[in-house]
């Protein structure tokens, strides 16, 4: 069984309990540590089938230097300051929480990175993007066709395939379909991924 480690170095019970709540419910194992703790343990027990949780508003970013081998990375943001994305981001880190997000949304990204997805809290996702655009669209040849990297662009851009549809003058099926072809041509796992995806490369802009 996948292990979730949640590091913090709060002393608050209430964090702890949230944790301990969310995760026996979920029913996944898990350990609540706090960094001194985690160091101490990870040569013999962390290995890259794990999720190890980053309590960021307690732990100081530098700490991912010491852990981005050792096992699946996400992130707890402090909600006034997201603009540690940036430093995530050159650690390869696959999810990001809010400290004060619902409920629902913590445990269903637990679930999606244990599933080996990415996820994005919803309210960072537009400071995410913010931090991958680009100057310059290296778009590769033959890859997608033009519509496809129409339509990528503007799920960017947080469009709807309503919306999408709306603009294009197309269907929503028709959209839908692209959509699909997008995430298969890019070997991507679902339309998030893609379009982080193809920021990272540069092969789109904002």
């Amino acid at each position: 069984m996948k292990t979730v480690y949640v590091i913090t170095n709060r002393d608050e019970t209430h964090f702890s309990f949230k944790f301990m709540f969310l995760l026996k419910f979920s029913q996944v194992q898990y350990e609540i540590l706090s960094s001194n703790e985690y160091l101490a343990i990870r040569n013999c027990k962390i290995n890259k089938d794990n999720l190890t949780i980053l309590d960021f508003t307690s732990i100081p970013v530098t700490f991912l230097e010491e852990i981005i081998e050792e096992s699946t990375i996400a992130v707890i943001l402090p909600d006034d300051n997201k603009e540690l994305i940036n430093d995530c981001m050159q650690f390869n880190t696959k999810g990001y929480f809010l400290e004060t997000m619902p409920y629902e949304e913590l445990t269903n990204g637990i679930h999606q990175l244990l599933e080996e997805n990415v996820f994005i809290a919803p309210k960072v996702l537009p400071f995410f993007v913010e931090s991958v655009k680009v100057n310059n669209s290296k778009k590769p040849a033959n890859l997608l066709t033009i519509r496809e990297w129409e339509v990528l662009e503007r799920l960017a851009k947080l469009e709807s395939s309503h919306e999408i549809a709306k603009a294009m003058y197309l269907s929503e099926k028709t959209i839908a379909s692209y959509i699909q072809k997008i995430i298969q041509k890019l070997g991507a796992r679902d339309r998030l991924a893609a379009v982080l995806m193809a920021l990272k490369e540069s092969w789109i802009t904002l």
